[in-house]
């Protein structure tokens, strides 16, 4: 079973509790044999949805068709996600309960927000990491410190000009919760901060059982420009399950849909993007206009699919050029922002830098 049929048959099970009439055909593919268990395991856990993929298949009363060992060990995964979560969410209640004890009000985001605000019909759907939450630009520092009274400490060493060039403080690890978590003053990065800035975000929020997430159609933006931005989804044509998962799941929502229209920053980008969900998750809602623009974009989406490893050399060829192109750059923007001369000062005087910046040149995919 090939990279490309795996990718879409894993898409039209993830919505089945959307569009249950889709089991039948489901059903069918799998009584022929030509689903390969093993090709859609390790597709679906390349991009973290195996839980989502067996939990839409076990609502749709399809796990019967799979086989006995397939079922265990998805169950046993399911499980431990859920747990995990569980603990999250606990974690989350937490920190929640301690800033508010101290006039602060974090709106969490991203696979935290969607567990809260139930966005998954099953706790152990969602694959989540950190724990993220946004707060005033002018209340980072503070929170850091709160966070640091409780024995939340640094996962790496940083210094204050480092941090103020990140769009979140450095990452923060306790001994007893499962979760690191990430303090953010934005959620962009900066050169693109005023697409979805603070302001617009808690001005909008929404409560959910004592918490504060962002509105469903600043949640659906922030899915699209963390993919397409924060990760280059639209430069390297990244093909995220696990994100167009939750776009897929917030495009279902109250004024979503409707929003798309209203926002016209990145639209090649968003609308990519958009599409991508539309023809993975074969999906009519979304009401794209389609355009000559919009078809030349979607080829390089496709080589994604269909090449993925002819992809991954023509992405590493890229991602090498701009690491090289970024130098002269960051020295240029230098002259200009004092943060980033410390920064760049900073780690040239420190020798263990260089063999640690040799190897970010290992690039992921």
């Amino acid at each position: 079973m090939i990279y490309k049929k795996a990718l879409y048959f894993i898409g039209e099970c993830l919505t089945l509790t959307q569009y249950p009439e889709r089991k039948n055909n489901l059903l069918e593919q799998i009584q022929s044999g030509v689903v390969n268990w093993e090709t859609i395991v390790r597709v679906s856990t390349g991009h973290m949805v195996l839980p989502a993929l067996f939990l839409n298949l076990k609502r749709a009363d399809l796990t019967g068709c799979l086989p006995l060992d397939l079922v265990a060990y998805c169950e046993e995964i399911t499980q431990q996600n859920r747990d995990r979560n569980t603990a999250i969410i606990k974690q989350a209640k937490q920190l929640n309960s301690l800033l508010k004890q101290h006039s602060i009000t974090p709106v969490f985001l991203k696979g935290t927000a969607h567990l809260l605000e139930n966005l998954y019909s099953d706790m152990g759907e969602r694959m989540v990491g950190d724990i993220d939450f946004l707060v005033a630009e002018n209340q980072v520092e503070s929170v850091a410190e709160i966070l640091s009274e409780v024995d939340y400490k640094p996962l790496v060493k940083f210094c204050e000009a480092d941090e103020k060039l990140s769009k979140h403080y450095p990452r923060l690890v306790h001994d007893k919760w499962m979760a690191a978590v990430e303090i953010h003053r934005r959620i962009i990065q900066p050169r693109h901060k005023n697409n979805l800035g603070y302001n617009a975000i808690f001005k909008d929020k929404l409560q959910m059982d004592g918490f504060f997430v962002p509105s469903y159609p600043h949640q659906a933006a922030h899915n699209i420009l963390n993919v397409q931005i924060n990760d280059s989804g639209f430069l390297y044509a990244k093909i995220m399950m696990r994100q167009m998962y939750d776009g897929y799941l917030l495009s279902f929502k109250p004024h979503v849909v409707a929003s798309y229209k209203e926002r016209d920053d990145y639209f090649y980008r968003k609308n990519g993007y958009l599409k991508l969900i539309q023809l993975i998750f074969k999906t009519n809602h979304l009401h794209l206009k389609e355009s000559r623009r919009l078809r030349l974009l979607m080829l390089w989406y496709f080589k994604s699919i269909n090449f993925p490893k002819t992809t991954y050399g023509i992405n590493f060829v890229i991602y090498f050029i701009l690491r090289l192109l970024n130098y002269p750059k960051q020295l240029f923007l230098a002259c200009f922002k004092k943060e980033l001369r410390i920064s760049i000062y900073r780690r040239l005087r420190n020798p263990s830098w260089y063999a640690k910046h040799l190897k970010s040149f290992k690039y992921e995919g």
